[in-house]
């Protein structure tokens, strides 16, 4: 059995996790993982492995997606809104 900490995660991406798994695998903010898909408890750790780095993935977009912050508009990007904005004023007053 494996466990991974999300104490470490902002907010908002812990709630996206949580939400994005099944709630039953998250106890007291760590996420359970285990395996019963073999007898030999060698192989389930193997398959324990596999699953972490599937979801370690899977964390790793949630957390890119929540912390994903788009950069201001540029000073000309600016000025041609304003320049287009001021165009529509006076074409829709005329």
């Amino acid at each position: 059995m494996g466990k991974l900490s999300l104490f470490w995660l902002v907010v908002p991406a812990v709630i996206l996790i949580e939400t994005a798994l099944e709630k039953t695998r998250i106890k007291d903010g760590e996420l359970v993982l285990t395996s019963t898909k073999t007898r030999k408890q060698e192989n389930n750790f193997e398959d324990v492995l596999a699953k972490k780095q599937k979801v370690l993935g899977k964390f790793q977009e949630i957390i890119n997606a929540a912390s994903y912050a788009p950069l201001p508009p540029s000073d000309g990007l600016v000025k041609k809104i304003s320049k287009l904005a001021v165009m529509r004023k006076e074409n829709n007053f005329a």
